[in-house]
């Protein structure tokens, strides 16, 4: 994704199939300019879940997972990055049969 004149940019990511969640085990996020204080939040329905002060190349892992159902909203957003970067977001999942999925951070 590009991230506008001021260097934000979101990404909503979520299953697009009712009978599908992710159990998502691995958030990678990278930036072309490293130059640059980006920052990087990651949300779940609202509410902040992790951040990166090193958001031009940083990882976030489990345990736990985090559950995502269609219904959920997870977000990406880069703050402070460089106007017009791109950014990539990388996300490891395990897709299985919605209700399923058992994780701690239910």
């Amino acid at each position: 994704m590009k991230l506008d004149a001021n260097g934000h940019a979101a990404q909503r990511v979520r299953p697009n199939d009712v009978a599908v969640e992710w159990d998502i085990y691995q958030i990678s996020v990278l930036t072309a300019q490293t130059n640059y204080p980006v920052t990087v939040d990651l949300m779940y329905n609202g509410f902040f879940l992790a951040g990166s002060f090193q958001g031009w190349k940083d990882c976030a892992t489990g345990p736990p997972d985090v559950v995502v159902q269609p219904s959920d909203i997870f977000e990406v957003v880069f703050n402070g990055g460089a106007p017009n970067d791109t950014a990539t977001v990388g996300i490891w999942f395990n897709e299985n049969s919605t209700g399923t999925t058992y994780s701690t951070a239910h």
